[in-house]
């Protein structure tokens, strides 16, 4: 199966860490970074990168949180330099202005509740390439 780069807000870690598990579930491999404080002792940078670079599919969760997270700005970028499919996932509808943000305006947007989108995305992913 396909490995899946998830890119987090630190408030949002239990949100990702719950979808890791779901999506792991269906058989993906997902690569999340813990980047909060706590666990900074590291070269995290080094450690997403890497984590991109090896992944099929870069899913952002994408809330208010994420709009103010250093690290979800340099995911994203990372992705969309490395021609990664991006996928936003917005977990707490907060409006998204694609056309102020060139990697966002060329990704793929899961809509609806967090439930169908996860459904929409296992059908772009398992009918990828």
């Amino acid at each position: 199966m396909k490995k899946i780069y998830v890119s987090y807000a630190n408030q949002d870690l239990q949100i990702a860490k719950n979808l890791k598990q779901e999506i792991e579930s269906k058989g993906f491999s997902v690569c999340l970074v813990d980047h909060t404080e706590e666990n900074l002792n590291g070269d995290v940078a080094s450690e997403m990168l890497e984590g991109i670079k090896n992944a099929e599919v870069f899913l952002c969760l994408y809330s208010k949180n994420s709009l103010q997270s250093n690290f979800v700005s340099i995911e994203i970028n990372a992705a969309v330099k490395r021609e990664k499919e991006v996928y936003i996932l917005n977990t707490d509808n907060t409006y998204i202005e694609k056309k102020t943000n060139f990697a966002i305006a060329n990704s793929i947007l899961l809509k609806g509740d967090v439930k169908k989108a996860l459904a929409e995305f296992y059908n772009y992913v398992k009918t990828e390439g």
